[in-house]
């Protein structure tokens, strides 16, 4: 009898010993899986603030291309009313933008549609300062025509005069 009990309780040693293997190797799995997940967390709070950070940036970037785009306006509307009237659509995008932002800060399909407009705004006035400077060139050439004829008309009246006079003496 003793013989069968120190049976059992071998088996049972045994059974109980297979089990806290599988106990033990379920725990390292599951500690396994804990730091594997951890990791990822990590990796995913690290790429998310470097995301915040990098949408700081292109917002400051944009607001800083922003200005920079109201000052050249500014400059560009002393020449003609077109220019003042590109300036004036501008400033009201520049409104849109800063309303847009405030409502949709993240959205990174906002800001792409209004990097788009203002950049079409700046080339719009791009091309209106190329027409302007052209137009200044035309009547720079005009003016210089001008003053070629007026000479011209002034010799021709001197002389005559100067024919007048002979004829006349």
């Amino acid at each position: 009898m003793e013989d069968e009990e120190r049976g059992a309780s071998v088996k049972n040693k045994a059974l109980l010993q297979r089990e806290r293997d599988r106990l033990v190797r379920e725990k390292a799995d599951l500690v396994e899986d804990i730091t594997n997940l951890k990791q990822k967390f990590d990796e995913l709070f690290e790429k998310h603030a470097e995301s915040v950070k990098k949408i700081a940036e292109m917002e400051e970037e944009l607001k800083v291309k922003a200005r920079t785009i109201k000052d050249n306006s500014v400059k560009m509307d002393i020449f003609t009313l077109d220019l003042k009237t590109a300036k004036q659509d501008l400033k009201a995008k520049e409104e849109e933008l800063k309303i847009l932002n405030s409502k949709i800060a993240n959205s990174s399909q906002v800001l792409e549609k209004i990097e788009r407009r203002l950049k079409e705004e700046v080339s719009k006035n791009e091309v209106k300062a190329r027409e302007n400077e052209k137009l200044k060139n035309e009547c720079r050439s005009l003016r210089v025509e001008i003053a070629r004829i007026q000479t011209r008309v002034d010799n021709l009246k001197a002389e005559n005069n100067e024919v007048t006079k002979q004829n006349k003496g």
